[in-house]
């Protein structure tokens, strides 16, 4: 649909009528009505265009054994679902066969960064996304004794890093780097770490500091209904 210059429009008089108690020119109205339609041709309204039940997916997925589409064909669409009464809309980067890729929904895990944030530092995040790991905390402590090696445990919600000891007792800083503590933590099942400062002597914590950014993994499951939308420019809605 070509919009005309409003200039070439002839001239409207019209008549002055009222509305909610306000008087109102026409001719105003009609004149403000076009300019709007000409600002706004192309800012577009979405569309549904098919709909469905998933039979699985993930949070960046939509699976849906019924369907078959052609590779790459909803890219740029928009994709609605209806998870556990909330209602997530996903823009689709690909799809091909039964599945739609979408932008990923909710789901992170929980870390924490233990250190002097300038050189002695170690990033440490718990594999499963989910904000249950929020609860976690960790500690760095002392060895009590004499050649005490450098280790890490997880108990009760709490991980514990215990610095190695020299033949006196004393902190032995040749064991308890920053890249060491990383390592010992990394091998625990679960959990991940590594070094993200210069490197450097790791130092016990003043006291257990929490996990956070945990948040639950929200997923495309079975029986999940979904909805493809695009969105259409004005013209195109009124061609």
């Amino acid at each position: 649909m070509a919009f005309p210059n409003i200039n070439t429009i002839p001239p409207i008089t019209g008549r002055k009528i009222k509305e909610n108690g306000t008087v109102v020119n026409t001719a105003e109205m009609v004149e403000a009505l076009y300019n709007a339609l000409v600002t706004n041709k192309n800012a577009g309204v979405e569309t549904s265009f098919l709909n469905g039940v998933a039979t699985g997916g993930s949070k960046t997925s939509i699976v849906d054994s019924g369907k078959n589409f052609e590779a790459d064909i909803l890219v740029g669409g928009i994709a609605e679902m209806i998870i556990d009464g909330v209602t997530y809309y996903r823009s689709i980067s690909a799809n091909m066969g039964n599945a739609i890729t979408i932008s990923a929904l909710p789901g992170a895990s929980a870390s924490v960064v233990v250190g002097d944030h300038a050189g002695a530092e170690v990033t440490i995040t718990f594999d499963e996304e989910g904000a249950a790991a929020n609860e976690y905390m960790l500690e760095i402590v002392n060895g009590e004794g004499e050649n005490v090696p450098l280790s890490a445990d997880f108990t009760d919600g709490i991980l514990t890093v215990t610095l190695a000891t020299d033949e006196t007792g004393a902190p032995d800083n040749a064991e308890n780097t920053a890249t060491a503590v990383a390592g010992v933590i990394d091998i625990l099942d679960g959990f991940s770490a590594v070094m993200t400062g210069s490197g450097g002597v790791m130092a016990v914590t003043a006291e257990p500091v929490p996990f956070t950014g945990g948040i639950d993994t929200v997923e495309v499951a079975s029986e999940t209904p979904y909805f493809l939308k695009r969105k259409l420019s004005l013209a195109e809605t009124v061609a």
